[in-house]
């Protein structure tokens, strides 16, 4: 029996226009219910309000998640060390931050493993040889293989393991088999001389992963000690610039047109930069959409500069979870209207995965709300994890303080008669609340995001430091080459009885400008 949703004969009711993501009426925004990740049946719908525009959301039911990789993650030698951050029963998604040589061979007895190599360069050695892995490289692992990796300087890892089912290649693509790569492109390991070199009678150990425990096992000699090897089961290695990511001047391209690899439960899609569409009736921001029968991850691998504002940080990944509209929220809504920062998100590097159950995140994932600024502050606490006693309790700016700090700004800069930027951030740097006002530069958006991380790491408004460091040659050089600090005025933390909770970043005028603006957002949000 057909477990397929049957009913074919599309229907229109009320305003709509007759192509889904084009042409959408004024003043409304196109919400997407489709089944089966966009290949099912689907129905567009046109609302008022954005559809992400929830005021509050309940902590014990879904929720958008971000994680941000680049802190809060510690370095290991080990995989089975790495910071996992969402799993069900047929995924594990983790990251792993390696600055040393592993001295141990690791073999997951689960499912085959996934490496993207986001960072860094390191040489792999495993049972069917050696191969090199550099920034951008897939490495799919069969289940049961032997390996360990050299790190040449630091790596930074992506492992996303499918549990207990193979990878596998998308087949009957419209596309043909050459597109959007070749599988001719593929790379195996080599019994090379490198290989050769690393064998020998040491002993060696060996951390198994069986049901989600890891055992240890000894070996008199090394074990990667094989000759050669024939069969149809082994390692392969594709790097993403070697995907040619389809686009289109005249449609957007949902994430399932960019599919990489499959397994039973879910898929990996790559997108690669390509040029936006330019017909004037096509979104002009990603569709608001509910896959209704998968939760959706995407990590940001290479960001743009300017596309930083829209919250694609390199670095960055977010977990939308069916049940909850996926799209932008609120505070980034207006950032899409302008059309470079728009195109800006399709020269970003994404990888995407749409999972068929529900994703759990795992306690110690250091995930946030993704959309602070939507969830009262009394809400957006996390249940506090077994080990509370361990952690340090940090305080942040609220929503509501939020709030305040931007509607003094933005009264500013209008009395001003100056279009700003305006961004605010948490005292770790995340993005709170931004706004770019009508007419202000393209420029001032990092330049404003910059400038509040600074004040949050530093505790300092931005133009004291021009005064801290220009005194000091060997500070000053090597300040102003630590990306994303600046020394110019417009940035200024906000502190609450003497403690750091967040910071302010203003740009669009002359730093003397910025500075007056974010200095009458303090005073009208009561704080300093």
């Amino acid at each position: 029996m057909s477990k397929k949703w049957n009913f074919k004969a599309p229907l229109s009711r009320g305003i709509a226009p007759r192509q889904a993501h084009a042409d959408v009426p004024e003043g409304l925004w196109e919400r997407e219910l489709a089944r089966n990740a966009f290949f099912g049946a689907s129905t567009h719908f046109y609302h008022r309000s954005p559809p992400t525009g929830w005021s509050s959301i309940d902590e014990q039911g879904p929720r958008p998640h971000r994680f941000d990789t680049r802190h809060g993650i510690p370095g290991s030698t080990s995989p089975w060390d790495a910071r996992e951050l969402a799993s069900n029963a047929n995924v594990r998604i983790r990251f792993w931050k390696c600055s040393g040589d592993m001295d141990h061979l690791v073999r997951n007895a689960d499912g085959d493993e996934l490496l993207f190599i986001h960072a860094g360069e390191c040489e792999l050695f495993c049972d069917f040889g050696h191969i090199s892995l550099e920034k951008g490289d897939y490495l799919i692992q069969p289940r049961g293989t032997l390996w360990r990796i050299e790190v040449r300087n630091s790596v930074e890892v992506l492992l996303i393991e499918s549990t207990d089912a193979p990878y596998r290649l998308p087949e009957d693509s419209m596309l043909g088999r050459h597109l959007p790569f070749d599988a001719g492109l593929f790379d195996v390991p080599a019994i090379d001389e490198a290989f050769r070199a690393q064998q020998g009678e040491r002993p060696t150990r060996v951390r198994i992963k069986h049901g989600g425990k890891v055992s240890n096992l000894q070996y008199p000699f090394n074990p990667l000690d094989a000759e050669g090897w024939q069969g149809d089961l082994y390692p392969i290695r594709l790097n993403i610039r070697d995907i040619r990511s389809i686009s289109s001047h005249r449609a957007e391209v949902v994430p399932s047109g960019h599919i990489t690899f499959l397994s039973d439960r879910f898929h990996i899609a790559t997108a690669m930069p390509t040029p936006g569409p330019t017909d004037p009736g096509i979104l002009k921001m990603p569709s608001f959409r509910d896959s209704v029968e998968f939760d959706h991850v995407l990590f940001v691998h290479d960001g743009h500069p300017d596309a930083q504002g829209l919250g694609l940080e390199t670095g960055l990944m977010t977990l939308d979870p069916r049940g909850v509209t996926h799209g932008p929220g609120p505070q980034l809504l207006q950032l899409f209207q302008d059309g470079a920062a728009s195109a800006a998100v399709h020269q970003c590097s994404l990888i995407m995965l749409n999972v068929r159950d529900p994703l759990t995140v795992t306690p110690d994932g250091a995930s946030q709300p993704a959309m602070a600024a939507s969830i009262p502050a009394e809400e957006s606490e996390a249940a506090a994890p077994a080990t509370a006693d361990l952690l340090l309790n940090k305080q942040n700016m609220s929503a509501e303080l939020a709030t305040r700090l931007m509607t003094g700004a933005v009264a500013k800069a209008r009395d001003m008669g100056v279009p700003m930027s305006i961004s605010l951030c948490d005292s770790a740097g995340n993005m709170v609340l931004f706004q770019r006002m009508d007419h202000a530069s393209l420029l001032s958006v990092g330049i404003a995001q910059d400038k509040a991380y600074t004040s949050a790491a530093t505790g300092m408004p931005t133009d004291g430091l021009h005064e801290f460091i220009k005194n000091d040659p060997p500070l000053a050089a090597g300040f102003v080459h630590t990306p994303r600090l600046v020394v110019f005025g417009g940035g200024y933390p906000v502190m609450i009885d003497g403690t750091l909770v967040g910071a302010i970043g203003v740009s669009g005028g002359h730093y003397s400008q910025d500075m007056q603006v974010a200095q009458a957002a303090l005073a009208a949000a009561g704080v300093t």
